[in-house]
């Protein structure tokens, strides 16, 4: 199997990340962009969209912390 990286510029780059990983992690959705001015009325609905983002962002500095991209808390 080859590396899952290559060397370019002097930095290592991820060009196999399913061979790094051992296989390939779940889709994970995207986060909504139809937010518009007065869409979200009331404070659960507030709420719930930052939670909704904060759960994509974690998921996704997760699959960075498996690649070994960022350091793991």
């Amino acid at each position: 199997m080859d590396e899952p990286y290559e060397t370019i510029g002097g930095k290592k780059v991820f060009t196999h990340p399913v061979e790094l990983i051992g296989r390939q992690t779940a889709h994970i959705a995207d986060a909504s962009v139809a937010y518009t001015t007065g869409g979200l009325d009331t404070e659960a609905e507030i709420i719930a969209a930052v939670n909704a983002t904060n759960g994509k962002v974690n998921a996704i500095l997760a699959v960075l912390e498996k690649l070994g991209a960022v350091a793991s808390a």
